[in-house]
């Protein structure tokens, strides 16, 4: 069985106000429940996330794989998460029941973010997740889902497809969580990064800057097409979130 692998990352936010210096956040994936995904290792997933006892959580696109019938095991396996919780989806939910996979998320607890934004208060002032809905399905508006929203705020960005972070370079630059690749699922060193074409290719997995923002793709958990993977293993990010001042301060103090 894939292993699913913890990544305990600390990543200096954009834009990210002091109040919420250490925020506490665990990202999942690309979970794609059907029979390709082995329903322990899903459920094994949010226990990681549970354990971690973070601030909110977040997950970032493709629930389904390539059936309706998968909207029973979103419902049966992906409960119990503890933190409040925001999602965005993915463009196999969009080829699939995007209608059907927002209402079984919401019946969970869970708040759907469709080129929409949720507040959440936090150390006494508000954070705001912003979620551009999929770019694969051209089903995302960036105007819609940053319309009104303060410049000096803090915020984090959820997108399923990392290259959206090239649309956003007008905006005032913030730390972007996002999924799609897999890591490459079968990641062959030169090859796969080819086959994955331009954009995918550069935001293949891990920790990137583009225009001025932060963007962090997860290589997911479940797997869609190929039940095996080569140098991409399955993932939950635990991310504690810093402040540009506040990183640089530890870096000194470091040194």
């Amino acid at each position: 069985m894939t292993s699913l692998r913890q990544s305990h990352l600390t990543i200096a936010a954009p834009g990210l106000r002091r109040a919420h210096d250490g925020l506490k956040i665990a990202h999942l994936t690309d979970l794609h429940l059907g029979a390709l995904t082995p329903n322990r290792r899903v459920t094994r997933a949010i226990e990681l996330a549970n354990d971690f006892r973070p601030d909110l959580v977040v997950m970032t696109g493709d629930y389904l794989c390539y059936d309706a019938r998968g909207l029973s095991l979103v419902r049966r396996h992906l409960e119990g998460i503890e933190a409040p919780t925001f999602c965005v989806l993915g463009n196999h939910d969009h080829w699939v029941a995007p209608q059907q996979t927002r209402r079984v998320l919401e019946h969970l607890g869970y708040r759907v973010l469709q080129n929409e934004r949720a507040a959440l208060d936090l150390g006494g002032e508000t954070l705001f997740i912003v979620g551009v809905d999929d770019l694969v399905t051209e089903s995302h508006d960036i105007e819609r889902a940053f319309s009104g929203l303060p410049e000096s705020a803090s915020r984090l960005v959820l997108a399923h497809v990392p290259c959206t972070v090239d649309l956003v370079g007008h905006l005032p630059p913030a730390l972007m969580l996002a999924g799609h690749t897999h890591g490459g699922h079968v990641n062959l060193p030169f090859l796969t990064r080819r086959l994955m074409g331009r954009a995918n290719g550069r935001y293949l997995a891990g920790l990137f800057e583009a225009n001025g923002w932060r963007l962090f793709v997860n290589r997911g958990v479940g797997g869609a097409g190929c039940p095996i993977r080569v140098n991409a293993p399955s993932e939950v990010a635990l991310i504690t979130l810093r402040c540009l001042d506040g990183a640089e301060s530890a870096a000194r103090q470091a040194g």
